[in-house]
């Protein structure tokens, strides 16, 4: 039986306490907190034996119906019950996974008084394998097995390799399988804010795991390995400072380090730091370190953070030694693919070298060819590989009808030898162009990265004055909050910005101010006023207003559902419907995010082993931005998101997949009109995209996408919304919306610059490029 109850008032309060114990299970909505569906022992029993999930989890138009307006989610319940009981007894990673993702879910959708009845254990075995045991209380409890890491040998090596996704783990090869595991295993839990628990003894995603509710893991094999205990060293800490294994409440060891005085006063400590001690001295770099330098004398009960420097700096040195005593690598420019976009880029650099090399008549005639290519880049519809392949064989065929033979050659050429011309380098079949290649879209992130960046140097006074009446409305909005609902929004306000600090906090000390760990009530709310209310004067404080909006946004989704007003509650709908199935976002473990923040400061969407498109160490501080901790599905499962699909093949760059900060901006923006408060849309858009591009966080495309989805017209689709996954952004339809505008002649000139600096960018960085066009020795003064 099924039952929907809306009310929890009075008698129904009592009659759903009453049925919670005669039903199977409780899902509660996530929209509405007094809204709960059942599902029966006779439908539990009914997948268990089911052949298929769509026998498993069909339902009825009456059913669909009320999930859908009431905001449960049965359907998903029914599905993750599905994952859940079948498929027992595998040793298939990826299937183990998938029962603890859906065990997850479900102790999470049942209602708060059934959740203690879910509990996992997770059982590590002498031999390195696994035993997992899912058990819900009264209704089902099954079993899986994880086999052991990377095809049996358990060391730490291994089990570091195993927890490292990288080029040599490759999909579908039985011994790499439980190494993309533990990969997706952290991600997994990084998108569920569960903390990375540091250098761990055991396998640190076990670990972590065991932090997830209604988890316990037990733990036996020491895996830590000196790679990652070297690289935990925090910045800052002293050479003096002693490697520590600490217990933990979870019962699982962690390493960090202790000084002399705690050591001193603590005997239990001192046997903490002689358990590190004898861990590190049984692993191969510090035997080998204390092998080959006998004149060393390393204790036996403490190491300091100095002596791990020192081995670590030696482990570096024999390998540079080793790179340099290597014969040298020679570049194969056909090795790799190129995308369009990457081509397109390349030859519009080429175009723009031989115009200044040229007479009059033939210059007008290249730089027509250039100005139809940044046309077509910016529609963006023509940039696929069939179009490109195209357009590269009539430009040849124009130049060297016009006599340009040399040129025509770098485009398209039958000659054999020599360095490709640009149509070699692409494939002939879209099979040929590979998603990370397209993810990298390195020449697409620069541009756009340029393009907006100039916009927050000197902000546009209409954008202005739309960011400073958002201000306004929030200001007005946290002055008539209860004052425990003010401070419920700000300490949760407050959490969201102390661990998603921002490069552009340094020139905006009023922001620096709020990302302080102390949490000081009443002060902060003063704090925050004073941001909201004084007048913006500079681009990053006009791009620090989406970003309080979204947090603010979001802190209020804290609230209790009545709280909420409709135009909120439509917005958390819509990027549950529309937005979140088509980000396609993979996020990165956090701790490792962190640990590759490159020491260069940087603004936009390049990524972290690009060379950054803006940086201004005066002005900004090496930052995680968002850009450098997403990615794009793996290949395999590209095909779940085709709007990912779409922007990749149409040369547009993806940053952390389409906006849902972008929804929130524009739905506040409207409730603002629909208030008679005097704001235009258009301007709000613009300043919504350059918080999001120049701080990291999505390309333009992915802010367009949403306005697209909100009813503004910016690219190709003509029905808003039956059309998502075939949207293409438009940027000169983009630039349309400003036409007139004192902001659009503002966008004009960061669009001249945008290019030249792009330029500016492949000619200082392409390989490729230089090889056609070697870069030109500079003049001896004198």
């Amino acid at each position: 039986m099924i039952s929907n109850v809306c009310n929890l008032e009075g008698f129904h309060r009592k009659l759903i306490l009453m049925r919670a114990y005669d039903m199977a299970m409780l899902i509660k909505s996530e929209t509405y907190s007094s809204i709960y569906r059942t599902i029966s022992d006779a439908r539990i029993n009914h997948i268990k034996t089911a052949k298929t999930k769509a026998d498993a989890t069909a339902m009825g138009l009456w059913d669909k119906i009320k999930d859908w307006f009431c905001g449960t989610r049965k359907a998903e319940a029914l599905s993750h019950l599905y994952d859940l009981i079948h498929h027992d007894d595998t040793s298939e990673p990826q299937k183990v996974l998938q029962k603890i993702k859906a065990f997850h879910h479900l102790s999470t959708m049942a209602g708060k008084a059934y959740q203690d009845n879910f509990q996992a254990v997770i059982t590590e075995n002498p031999n390195g394998s696994w035993n997992i045991a899912f058990t819900i209380a009264e209704i089902l409890q099954t079993t899986c097995s994880l086999g052991k890491i990377l095809n049996g040998e358990v060391t730490p090596a291994n089990i570091t390799a195993g927890e490292q996704q990288t080029g040599n783990l490759a999909y579908g090869k039985p011994g790499h399988l439980n190494g993309l595991f533990f990969a997706d295993l952290q991600v997994f839990l990084a998108q569920q804010n569960i903390a990375h628990p540091g250098t761990t003894l055991h396998n640190s995603a076990m670990v972590r795991l065991a932090n997830l509710a209604r988890f316990k893991v037990n733990a036996v094999i020491e895996c830590a390995t000196f790679t990652q205990i070297a690289h935990a060293i925090p910045p800052k800490t002293p050479d003096t400072a002693i490697l520590v294994l600490q217990d933990t409440p979870s019962g699982h060891p962690i390493f960090t380090f202790a000084d002399k005085h705690q050591l001193h006063h603590s005997a239990q400590m001192r046997q903490n730091a002689a358990k590190a001690a004898a861990y590190l001295h049984g692993l191969a770099e510090i035997k080998g370190y204390v092998t080959s330098h006998p004149e060393v004398d390393l204790a036996d009960d403490v190491l300091t953070a100095g002596n791990i420097k020192t081995v670590s700096s030696h482990l570096l040195t024999n390998l540079i030694e080793k790179y340099r005593k290597a014969p040298p690598t020679t570049i194969n420019l056909e090795e790799t693919y190129k995308t369009p976009t990457e081509v397109s880029f390349l030859w519009m650099g080429f175009l723009r070298h031989a115009a200044g090399q040229l007479t009059y008549n033939l210059r007008l005639l290249v730089k027509q060819l250039l100005y139809q290519h940044q046309e077509r880049y910016l529609h963006h519809k023509e940039l696929t590989l069939r179009s490109t392949r195209a357009s590269l064989i009539n430009d040849s065929r124009i130049l060297r009808h016009a006599g340009l033979a040399a040129l025509a050659d770098k485009a398209a050429t039958k000659r054999k030898g020599g360095t490709p011309c640009l149509l070699d380098q692409l494939p002939k079949s879209e099979a040929g162009l590979h998603a990370t290649r397209l993810h990298d879209n390195i020449y697409g992130r620069v541009f756009d990265t340029n393009w907006i960046a100039q916009l927050v140097v000197n902000p546009p006074a209409e954008v202005v004055a739309a960011m400073t009446t958002i201000a306004r409305y929030y200001s007005s909005y946290l002055e008539h909050l209860l004052p425990d609902q003010q401070q419920t929004v700000l300490k949760k306000l407050h959490n969201q910005i102390v661990q998603d600090r921002r490069f552009w906090f340094k020139t905006f000390p009023a922001m620096e101010h709020l990302s302080h760990p102390a949490f000081a009530w009443p002060a902060y709310v003063e704090e925050v006023q004073k941001i909201l209310r004084s007048e913006i004067k500079t681009g990053e404080h006009c791009i620090a207003i989406p970003y309080l909006t979204v947090k603010l946004f979001n802190a209020t989704n804290d609230l209790p559902i009545a709280e909420h007003k409709p135009w909120q509650i439509m917005t958390n709908l819509s990027y549950r419907w529309y937005i979140k199935p088509r980000t396609g976002r993979t996020v990165e473990d956090r701790a490792c995010a962190e640990a590759n923040v490159l020491p260069t400061p940087a603004a936009g969407i390049t990524l972290r082993y690009q060379p950054p498109a803006v940086s201004d160490a005066e002005k900004m501080t090496a930052e995680r931005r968002p850009c450098n901790h997403y990615r794009i599905p793996a290949s395999r499962l590209l095909a779940k998101y085709p709007a990912v699909k779409t922007a990749l093949r149409h040369g547009l760059p993806y940053s952390g997949g389409v906006s849902g900060s972008t929804g929130i901006m524009l739905s506040v923006i409207k409730e603002l009109i629909k208030k008679k408060e005097n704001i235009d849309l258009r301007m709000g858009l613009l300043g919504t995209i350059m918080f999001m591009n120049y701080d990291g966080g999505h390309s333009i495309h992915e802010a367009l996408w949403v306005a697209n989805l909100k009813g503004i017209k910016v690219g190709n689709a003509n029905d808003n919304k039956s059309h998502l996954n075939g949207f293409i952004s438009d940027y000169e339809a983009f630039r349309a919306l400003y036409q007139g505008t004192e902001c659009g002649k503002a966008l004009d000139n960061a669009l001249a610059i945008a290019w030249e600096k792009t330029n500016g960018y492949l000619t200082a960085n392409s390989v490729y490029y230089q090889t056609i066009v070697p870069p030109q020795k500079k003049k001896q003064g004198g």
